[in-house]
């Protein structure tokens, strides 16, 4: 038996469309159709996927005969016991075609007892011998006719094969909790100050003492923010490099939902935001400002940006498109050039990932400025100054600025 014909009668015993094992693959419907028709054969990586998902080794998916595995009601069953309750009957039609797969390969073996059965089976039923002998005689050609992939696939629904709702979801969660809590930190860290500043009217500790715990402070929210981002960032990675291409399987309902949550989201961000500026201007110039007014302030203000970015990325997920374009951030351009997608859209993502690539130079080399110039005013006698944590966010700004000016102005 060739690779071909195994392909072909595994997928349909399994109850796959082509399109739901080029989703598990990671490639295009066009390749799978390439790989059953003998135009294509699949990389060594994909082989082995395949053997994993119709649990096989290599040697029997390239060069056995998988249809002697007897395809039977209960092994399709357990295989997509969701699939078949929701569509019993293109399931019960797969699982015909693959026993009758089953009979022309042993039919292939032994011509002579198939052709003497069939046609004194078919008259005993009343059927015509003749036509059922030709029916037989199809052999392997037939095994193609029966598994083709039928040309509508607005019935087969898109499901989330690969957990992405979930990863997105956890992703956001961190994301976001991250950035608040180097936010806090920040806020905790000036109160201790001003309880070591003489001037403060609050030197309850001494001036090294507090210097020094407020440091740690500052150093535990951003190591906190650094537990949570990059081990998210990393994940989030993985999940792209595993899967550079999804099918879309939110339907409008979702992203409608998804839009609410954002709007409630983003409305009590920025309704903590506008508390945490009231509360500073409610201090200001009162002795109170540096130990109350500034930390509550950055307080309501870290409390606020972690809704508005957690509301942001889950409706951000909600646009699959987008996440198989920004698979370009992520894959290196020897991943692009593997990938087993159409020549335009290859090309499309290596410019994407040029592209990306000279964004995130200059964002860090903007944000190790924005770090410097804060922590100048933070620690450096004579340029000390209350307001250096503002070096961040606007480093942040000049980072958007500059993405969305190179996307703007780029060249196709």
């Amino acid at each position: 038996m060739s690779f071909r014909e195994n392909l072909l009668y595994l997928r349909a015993a399994h109850g796959m469309t082509q399109e739901q094992l080029a989703e598990q693959l990671g490639v295009s419907r066009q390749s799978v159709t390439k790989w059953e028709s003998d135009k294509s054969y699949p990389e060594m990586d994909k082989l082995i996927k395949l053997c994993q998902i119709f649990d096989c080794t290599l040697d029997e998916m390239v060069q056995g005969d998988m249809t002697d595995r007897v395809v039977t009601e209960a092994v399709v069953e357990s295989s997509f016991e969701g699939s078949m309750q929701e569509e019993p009957l293109r399931n019960a039609a797969v699982l015909a075609a693959g026993q009758e797969m089953h009979v022309s390969a042993a039919a292939q073996e032994e011509p002579t007892q198939g052709v003497s059965d069939q046609p004194s089976q078919v008259a005993e039923e009343g059927g015509d011998p003749h036509a059922a002998s030709a029916e037989h005689s199809g052999g392997a050609g037939q095994v193609s006719a029966t598994c083709e992939e039928p040309p509508a696939h607005e019935d087969v629904p898109a499901e989330d094969v690969f957990g992405y709702d979930e990863h997105m979801r956890r992703f956001a969660e961190r994301i976001s909790t991250g950035v608040m809590a180097v936010m806090l930190g920040t806020a905790f860290s000036i109160v201790l100050y001003a309880l070591g500043d003489p001037q403060s009217g609050f030197a309850l500790l001494p001036e090294n003492i507090a210097a020094a715990l407020g440091t740690l402070i500052v150093l535990a929210g951003a190591v906190t923010g650094v537990a949570l981002i990059v081990p998210a960032s990393l994940d989030h990675a993985s999940f792209v490099r595993q899967h550079p291409h999804l099918r879309d399987f939110y339907t409008e309902e979702d992203r409608a939902r998804a839009r609410r949550s954002f709007a409630y989201e983003l409305i009590g961000g920025i309704v903590l935001i506008f508390i945490g500026i009231t509360l500073i201007i409610l201090f200001s110039e009162t002795p109170l400002e540096a130990m109350v007014g500034t930390p509550l302030m950055l307080a309501f203000v870290a409390f606020g940006v972690k809704p508005i970015i957690h509301g942001s990325m889950v409706l951000g997920m909600t646009n699959i498109a987008d996440y198989n374009e920004a698979a370009a951030e992520v894959l290196e351009a020897h991943e692009i050039k593997h990938m087993d997608i159409p020549a335009p859209q290859k090309q499309e993502l290596l410019q994407k990932s040029v592209q990306e690539k000279r964004i995130g130079a200059l964002c860090g080399s903007i944000m190790i400025v924005a770090s410097i110039v804060g922590l100048v005013m933070l620690f450096v006698p004579h340029y000390q100054n209350d307001l250096f944590w503002l070096a961040w966010p606007i480093g942040g700004l000049l980072c958007g600025l500059v993405s969305l000016l190179m996307k703007g102005f780029s060249h196709e």
